[in-house]
């Protein structure tokens, strides 16, 4: 049997959510709360199965700070965001201060109920467009290049040749040829399609063509 704790400051919605979860969950508890300072007091008293959040509540903490202090308290604990917006910021946001899932409001009952089962199994769900962020791709976006490197670099994928680089900065097509082995030395690459990919993530490529 399920306890569950059900935060949204509409009273229809809150009542929409427990009808649904009644319909498909052996329920044995359910808890409302109209923002998020009442969550705690519920969080603190009681043991839940898992927590449907609303991300925006305008008295109180809103859905994101009230999940941040969730997991303080009780680290295990599978919280579900639920919004009527889909923008990434704010999806990056529930994803990154570790909820398990961030679910639409205007999904329909099974695709909703589908989400929180795969929680209840130990999966986080997001919107299918939401990609994360890896430890992979931080790496990527740093680039371990000193000022004169990246010069080179930008101006050998906007299509210059060595000899025009030479002339541009003011160094001899020795040195040119001896940043570029650096670079790629750096990067781990001398493919082109590479370099493109790590200037793209660094947001190098962005200064260059504006």
């Amino acid at each position: 049997m399920k306890s569950v704790l059900i935060v949204d400051d509409h009273e229809v919605v809150r009542d929409g959510l427990s009808l649904l979860l009644r319909q498909h969950f052996d329920i044995k508890q359910i808890d409302y709360a109209s923002e998020g300072r009442e969550a705690l007091q519920f969080i603190m008293q009681n043991d839940y199965d898992f927590v449907l959040l609303d991300l925006s509540m305008p008295v109180g903490l809103d859905g994101l700070s009230t999940a941040k202090q969730i997991k303080q308290i009780d680290p295990q604990m599978k919280i579900v965001i639920f919004s009527m917006y889909d923008e990434e910021v704010y999806v990056r946001q529930a994803w990154e201060c570790g909820v398990e899932a961030f679910i639409i409001k205007e999904w329909k009952g099974d695709k909703i109920i589908t989400s929180v089962r795969n929680v209840l199994a130990e999966q986080r769900v997001f919107p299918e467009n939401f990609q994360p962020v890896t430890e992979e791709d931080k790496q990527i976006s740093v680039l371990p290049l000193s000022e004169r490197e990246q010069e080179v670099f930008m101006l050998t994928l906007l299509g210059y040749s060595q000899a025009q680089i030479a002339d541009k900065l003011h160094i001899s097509i020795k040195t040119v040829e001896n940043h570029r082995r650096n670079i790629s030395r750096k990067i781990g690459s001398s493919h082109k399609r590479e370099w493109l990919k790590r200037a793209k993530a660094s947001g190098l490529l962005d200064l260059y063509v504006q």
